[in-house]
């Protein structure tokens, strides 16, 4: 496991760099700097049918993944993730140190606040394990959900809605989450949030990094990217492929243009 990290050491710091310093914030003032990061298999599914969790990258990336996830301030995923995976949010498949590494905060797009009270990142904050968790939900959410997850430790956020489709903004999401101070969030998914972070109008994403799993899934397999009509997928720059164990990993830069 201590190659593992070295290698994905190198990898991640030669096409993330320092994402918490001060010259990346002033690229884009106003928001943290975004990763865009998901495994997927090569036929472009995330998951199995109806959302089931696969087990796709395999322990070389899945390494480089919980460094990754340390490098960030914030760690984002979406309602669905949180009621299918559960999952904890924290760098936990890591060799053992002394010195406990660095934990993001756990950020959930919960538009009508679903969270379980008893969910993982709620948990984990509890017994000491985690940092406070982050829910972002519109402005009408349920007030007695949202006091019952404040009173358990989670910080609740109102954030704006789509005029027409509901989901949360995420240009204003981003805004919000610069307001406390966070500079850098990595976007795990799942499919809705990676959809809406690629179809945001000002180009909310900064790096991708993508996991690719030599295995079919199939028709019942669920889309990494799901796009809306008349979205289109913003063109990317290649950064740098390196194989992990038996998988390949690829880091790219949207292309901002101006229009």
């Amino acid at each position: 496991m201590a190659e593992s990290l070295k290698a994905a050491q190198s990898y991640l710091e030669c096409v993330l760099g320092d994402i918490n310093s001060s010259d990346y914030s002033q690229l884009h003032p106003g928001r943290p700097h975004v990763t865009l990061t998901y495994a997927q298999s090569l036929d472009g599914k995330i998951a199995g049918k109806g959302g089931a969790q696969l087990p796709l990258s395999g322990d070389e990336s899945w390494v480089m993944t919980h460094w990754m996830r340390s490098m960030h301030e914030g760690i984002v995923v979406g309602i669905g993730t949180v009621l299918n995976d559960n999952p904890g949010l924290a760098p936990t498949k890591l060799p053992p140190r002394d010195e406990p590494y660095p934990a993001p905060t756990p950020i959930i797009l919960d538009t009508n606040l679903r969270i379980p009270t008893s969910s993982k990142v709620i948990a984990r904050y509890q017994s000491g394990e985690g940092k406070r968790p982050i829910i972002l939900c519109k402005p009408d959410a349920d007030p007695r959900k949202r006091a019952a997850l404040e009173a358990i430790g989670s910080v609740v956020i109102q954030v704006e809605t789509h005029p027409t489709r509901g989901h949360l903004t995420i240009h204003d999401a981003l805004a919000k989450l610069s307001q406390r101070g966070i500079r850098s969030v990595m976007v795990e998914g799942g499919a809705q949030v990676i959809s809406r972070f690629l179809e945001s109008p000002q180009a909310d994403v900064d790096s991708v990094i993508i996991t690719v799993s030599p295995m079919w899934v199939g028709s019942d397999g669920l889309n990494a990217i799901s796009m809306a009509e008349g979205h289109v997928l913003p063109k990317l720059e290649h950064v740098k492929s390196v194989v992990m164990g038996k998988d390949t990993v690829v880091a790219c830069r949207p292309v901002v243009t101006s229009s």
